[in-house]
């Protein structure tokens, strides 16, 4: 697994950006997905998420590949920087609030 997650780093070059920096926790990246479930390898993150059941997977997903320790099995792009989640999913994954601008 490390090699395929080493090798896409590579085709995508983000085997180099990520060699430049980690980003910084004065850089705050907001997420509006579903909720984030807590994960030892999910760094960042402004407040515990106890989400309700799957409708947490792709939010989880989204926040690792921002946030994800670099030691993990699926490093993330910018580690140190934080994380707002603001979940604008239900668990049936319909939208829970009318998204506007």
């Amino acid at each position: 697994m490390a090699s395929a997650v080493g090798l896409a780093l590579r085709l995508t070059r983000l085997d180099q950006a990520m060699s430049r920096s980690s980003g910084h926790p004065s850089i705050v990246i907001g997420v509006l997905d579903g909720p984030v479930a807590a994960h030892p390898d999910i760094s960042g993150l402004a407040a515990d998420y106890k989400p309700a059941g799957k409708e947490s997977r792709h939010g989880t997903l989204v926040a690792g590949l921002i946030s994800a320790r670099r030691g993990s099995g699926a490093p993330g792009i910018c580690p140190s920087c934080r994380l707002v989640v603001h979940p604008i999913f239900d668990a049936d994954g319909a939208p829970n609030t009318d998204p506007s601008t």
